[in-house]
């Protein structure tokens, strides 16, 4: 139960507020402000904050917070999941994930969203295509959406309205999948995880079920279905089985986590500390058994505030320096067949001494065609309609939180 929402910009001004059960002082807000103000970097901070009358939950995305407010009673993760439905539909409505201008320009909007998708407090209406039908409707009219009801909202698939008709009839399955992995200075990862989800976009007639079969679903862990999805199926027979909406949806997440999983990239970093500087050498290539290309590679590596200009020199791409972050960033783009190589020496401010620990780079890569897990679709069946329909699957590997040690 969310007892108040607030939507608070990058300097701590509440933008939205919205209240379900009672009236929750702007105080909260910026007790919350102070407490994550308290980090460096914000993001950092706890997603929960508890105080003596109400627990504080927040997601940030694109530089607006997501605070709800609710009883110490309450349920965490599912506010935590409301909140990130309510910023991807925000996205839906508004073609991308909303600024504070963005919300500013669509206050009628936004509450109109609110009071539809919550109900005293609990979720109630959260499926894009039903909120839009209502919002559209609400607006042709100038009626109050609330005393409308869109077409399909009382049948057991309110996420789907009946006569939907498209041409060609197609689906399309994206998995992307989201390496986290620490490597060791010698290359061997110390862990690897994958966190993955699947995005659709489904362009099919009628009301058609589909079947979607893996060939090793033993692999996934922590899965999350859309309520589109059967669960009994699942757990019985260890396929998708569901009702699709009609467009673009997250169908489910999961992780995996297994020693098989593909590093498409390799990494032999040396740093090392001296009197007045440090020596970086690093290089960054693609593995052999990987035939994919590797693009949109970057290396970012931050060092403590201490350090002045680095000079560095660059085999492929560009470096940029970011005097305040104190940050390197390798822009290198597609991976070669050789290995890109950076080097050079980082300079200590005068009269510092050099730092204990040495410092982390994080990679950030994306591979096309790829399954890092292994992970496969064998076959997605349709039931319930004739048609013929196009069905397209692609998986696509990129870098979660990879970390490189020097």
């Amino acid at each position: 139960m969310i007892k108040t929402l607030f939507l608070i910009n990058n300097n701590g001004d509440v933008i939205i507020e919205k209240h379900w059960r009672g009236l929750t002082p702007r105080s909260v807000a910026q007790y919350f402000w102070n407490e994550i103000s308290n980090y460096e970097n914000k993001k950092d901070a706890k997603p929960i904050i508890q105080t003596q009358k109400e627990t504080l939950i927040f997601i940030e995305r694109v530089d607006m917070y997501y605070l709800a407010v609710i009883p110490i009673e309450g349920s965490p993760l599912m506010v935590v999941e409301f909140l990130d439905r309510l910023s991807q539909i925000f996205a839906k409505f508004f073609g991308k994930m909303p600024t504070e201008d963005v919300i500013k320009e669509n206050f009628v909007i936004i509450y109109e969203l609110l009071d539809e998708m919550m109900d005293n407090g609990f979720p109630l209406t959260t499926e894009p295509s039903v909120l839009e039908e209502m919002i559209n409707i609400s607006k042709q009219r100038s009626v109050k959406s609330s005393d409308l009801i869109p077409t399909g909202s009382l049948s057991n698939t309110p996420w789907r309205k009946p006569g939907i008709k498209h041409s060609p009839n197609e689906i399309l399955i994206d998995f992307i999948e989201r390496i986290d992995t620490i490597i060791e200075v010698n290359g061997t990862p110390v862990t690897t995880e994958i966190d993955a989800k699947a995005l659709v976009d489904c362009r099919l007639s009628g009301m058609p079920e589909l079947t979607m079969s893996f060939n090793q679903p033993r692999l996934v862990e922590d899965i999350s279905f859309h309520p589109c999805v059967r669960y009994n199926h699942w757990e019985q027979y260890q396929k998708v089985n569901f009702v699709p909406p009609d467009g673009e949806f997250q169908l489910l997440t999961y992780s995996i986590k297994s020693p098989n999983i593909q590093v498409p990239i390799y990494s032999d970093p040396i740093f090392k500390w001296e009197k007045n500087k440090g020596v970086l050498d690093l290089k960054i290539g693609i593995k052999n058994n990987q035939e994919k290309p590797v693009e949109n590679v970057s290396i970012i590596i931050p060092f403590p505030k201490n350090i002045e200009k680095p000079k560095l020199v660059c085999s492929d791409g560009s470096v940029l320096f970011d005097e305040s972050s104190k940050k390197i960033k390798w822009k290198i783009g597609k991976l070669k067949e050789r290995a890109s190589h950076l080097s050079g020496t980082i300079p200590l401010t005068p009269d510092t001494a050099p730092p204990e620990e040495r410092p982390t780079a994080l990679a950030e890569f994306r591979v096309v065609s790829l399954s890092a897990s292994g992970l496969k679709v064998d076959r997605i069946d349709l039931h319930n309609e004739n048609y013929k329909v196009f069905k397209g699957v692609r998986f696509i590997t990129e870098a979660g939180n990879f970390q490189i040690r020097f």
